[in-house]
């Protein structure tokens, strides 16, 4: 058996295949569907497909290129024995020889460093507020399946809130993160101090140490990957509210790192100036592009940079006018006022111009110059259907050159 960058069989024989990144493991069932065999292969990342010989019985393969030799082999021995287990299969109705191994390789998301997190996240991740309700009436299992979506489509990491949806966002991921055999990969941020329901903030020690004890419960997590003060202002920071309590709750194991969601480019400036915070959070966009240079001085101080909001709301992707009708409870209304539409028409026109250039939808362009800001560590679009996962995450190249600069004009 031998990899190569297209399919292959046990022999060693190349047949017809394309250039990429992944290997899957799939194959026919008897109507043609694909049916997933839970626990096959060495990671939770691969799985495997099976059915019967047609004409030979096609076992293929998912591992990722750094994956060892060992890893693929023992991966597919175990999935012949699960093939051969098959009800409706005598041990000996499949030869060796009427085993077809198919390698088929796609794209892996690029990864970035998280600051001195250290942590290493996809370019792309899911940004959990709109499961949480915050823009209108959520269906849970619509939102589920969103979930596994994301993170069967290659992201690594979930942002979350305890304000989204008074916590209503994290009692969906908990459920979530039971349901994956790979739970040990997938990393979870989390925030606390911005009570959305009713417009306080409080930074409080006492308070901030509830909200983290009560995400722990609901997210049923022993630690955090990544907790952050949700929206913290200038006279919070430099007054560093919860900075001790998150460094003890840090030493304790509640968790492994923590930063600040901030709003405004003076924030962004003091949190990468005080070398505390490991990360910060920002809305960044084609729109709002001012906080780009605080960004790179973040980079110089090793401080991690997550990019929030890269649709605007979603105004972005083309598909919210002056007429849009808005649901009840949906958040967006004062963001996206008529007025407000109106304003940002020139943005929207120049993205709309540039991933017609490239034959790409609006909303990828946005992404993507997101993406394109070499000190931006990673994008969180917010993400409510399992399209929208797969679309997403489909956006973790950075845009060309000329695109960039197109952008960056407006």
């Amino acid at each position: 058996m031998r990899r190569n960058d297209g399919f292959c069989d046990l022999s060693g024989k190349m047949a017809q295949g394309r250039t990429g990144v992944f290997a899957r493991l799939l194959g026919a069932s008897k109507d043609g569907a694909h049916g997933r065999f839970a626990n096959c292969g060495t990671t939770p990342r691969r799985g495997c497909h099976y059915g019967p010989p047609a004409p030979h019985a096609q076992i293929r393969l998912r591992m990722s290129l750094d994956e060892s030799y060992d890893a693929a082999a023992f991966a597919l021995i175990h999935a012949i024995t699960v093939f051969r287990m098959r009800p409706g299969f005598s041990g000996n109705s499949i030869r060796d020889d009427e085993i077809v191994l198919v390698i088929h390789m796609e794209k892996v998301m690029e990864k970035r460093t998280l600051g001195r997190t250290g942590l290493e996240v996809t370019v792309i991740g899911f940004g959990a507020m709109t499961i949480g309700g915050v823009f209108g009436p959520v269906d849970d299992g619509e939102s589920n399946r969103a979930l596994h979506a994301a993170i069967d489509a290659g992201m690594n990491f979930i942002d979350t809130s305890d304000a989204y949806g008074v916590g209503h966002s994290e009692t969906v991921i908990g459920k979530f993160l039971n349901e994956r055999s790979d739970r040990g990969d997938i990393l979870i941020f989390t925030k606390g101090g911005n009570d959305m329901s009713t417009g306080s903030r409080n930074f409080t020690p006492e308070y901030i140490g509830g909200c983290l004890e009560g995400s722990l419960e609901r997210l049923g997590m022993d630690a955090i990957d990544y907790y952050q003060l949700h929206n913290p202002n200038v006279d919070n920071m430099a007054a560093e509210d919860s900075y001790a309590l998150l460094d003890k709750a840090k030493a304790d194991g509640k968790i492994k790192h923590w930063g600040v969601s901030i709003n405004t480019v003076e924030e962004c400036y003091l949190a990468a100036e005080q070398d505390k915070p490991a990360t910060m959070q920002m809305e960044y966009n084609v729109i709002s592009q001012e906080a780009a240079p605080a960004f790179a001085r973040a980079k110089e101080a090793d401080v991690g940079v997550i990019s929030r909001v890269p649709l605007k709301r979603g105004f972005l992707s083309g598909r919210i006018d002056e007429a849009f009708e808005f649901a009840e409870g949906d958040r967006r209304k004062g963001i996206l006022s008529p007025e407000n539409i109106r304003k940002f028409q020139a943005q929207l026109a120049r993205t709309q111009e540039v991933a017609a250039n490239l034959g790409i939808s609006p909303a990828q362009a946005a992404i993507r110059f997101c993406v394109s800001n070499e000190n931006v560590s990673c994008v969180i679009p917010g993400i409510r259907t399992p399209e929208q996962s797969v679309q997403n995450a489909a956006c973790g190249e950075s845009l060309p050159a000329e695109a960039v600069r197109r952008l960056q004009e407006v």
